[in-house]
């Protein structure tokens, strides 16, 4: 997702409100700033005060000393995780194990919404395969078919109410799930058709499904460009603190909470990303932020992959506006997190 290498004087990625040099580059590169260069940095000079070092690598032992326990302590902004876990939660979810661990569920997954879909997908293009439209999406019969059946009555009658499903365009998560199916090797067009690849053949076995839901979430978070399912500006921190929305769901979820919160903890941890969004006289970039967070990270991540339940009453809303949300079994069983601080 990381389109250009951030320059040292760059803000930060992490949304710190700090420049590059001064934060995460320390941590990918390796400390190489001399005590001179890190003066500005809080307490910095304050730790030098009244230090005798006999030369300068002992100057140096003692910066590095400073740095990596200031880097492991926990910020407030940050729900008690540390600038360097932080890090790691960005940009190394899956390398990170001592920060975070992603594992395959034990739980029936067939009716997180993804799974369901998917499987309708797969089935559904079958042997035969699926005879693609000019414009390479999937024919309007298959589409209908597995929205009636993934959609219950009384919601397929509200979605078709005004307007029916004539193209894949007009069922957006199936066309999202297509793309994902492809990026993932499940599927691929050959000659004009959709067809089954021997992986997809493989994970549309019922014994494969939690399996097949790993694999759609590393694919979903690392591969799939969150923003082509909206308008809203680009605003990758959202989808690059993924494992950080699972950590405060995973620590704050077990009561329902308002939606509205967790875009605010988002907000105060990555305040920079306001300078991504342009104000306009309908709205404030905090609210076009609140409302990208809660559709991305919420609504099209967390609810799409059964992480967590929105309220019964807005579930039943075609337009989902303020809602509350709590975790889901799901979550604890698939990530887990080793949060250690320095107080």
């Amino acid at each position: 997702m990381r389109k250009n290498k951030t320059g040292r004087n760059d803000p930060c990625p992490c949304g710190s409100g700090k420049k590059y040099k001064r934060c995460c580059l320390n941590h990918e590169t390796g400390p190489e700033s001399s005590p001179s260069d890190s003066s500005a940095i809080p307490g910095f000079r304050e730790a030098f005060e009244g230090q005798e070092f006999n030369d300068l690598e002992e100057a140096e032992q003692f910066a590095n000393a400073f740095m990596q326990s200031r880097n492991s302590r926990r910020l407030e902004e940050f729900h008690d995780i540390s600038p360097e876990q932080m890090m790691r939660l960005l940009h190394f979810p899956y390398e990170s194990p001592e920060v975070v661990k992603f594992s395959e569920s034990k739980s029936d997954v067939s009716s997180v919404p993804i799974i369901k879909l998917m499987l309708l997908l797969l089935n559904g293009i079958g042997e035969k395969g699926a005879k693609a439209t000019v414009k390479g999406n999937l024919p309007r019969n298959l589409c209908r078919e597995i929205a009636v059946n993934y959609y219950s009555e009384e919601e397929y009658q509200q979605r078709t109410k005004y307007r029916n499903i004539n193209t894949e365009m007009d069922f957006f998560d199936l066309h999202v799930v297509r793309i994902i199916a492809k990026l993932a090797g499940l599927i691929k067009k050959y000659k004009g058709k959709y067809l089954l690849t021997k992986k997809g053949i493989t994970f549309s076995s019922e014994d494969k499904q939690q399996e097949l839901y790993l694999l759609l979430f590393q694919i979903y978070t690392s591969k799939f460009n969150w923003a082509y399912r909206d308008g809203y500006p680009e605003l990758s921190i959202i989808q690059m603190s993924f494992a950080f929305t699972l950590y405060l769901l995973s620590r704050y979820g077990a009561q329902w909470q308002d939606y509205g919160t967790y875009c605010e903890y988002s907000l105060n941890a990555f305040p920079m990303v306001l300078n991504e969004i342009e104000e306009t006289a309908g709205s404030t970039p905090e609210k076009d932020f609140q409302r990208c967070y809660a559709y991305r990270s919420l609504e099209n991540f967390a609810v799409f992959f059964g992480l967590v339940e929105m309220d019964a009453e807005c579930r039943h809303r075609f337009l989902k506006e303020d809602y509350q949300i709590r975790k889901l079994p799901l979550l604890d069983e698939m990530v887990s997190f080793n949060i250690r601080t320095v107080h």
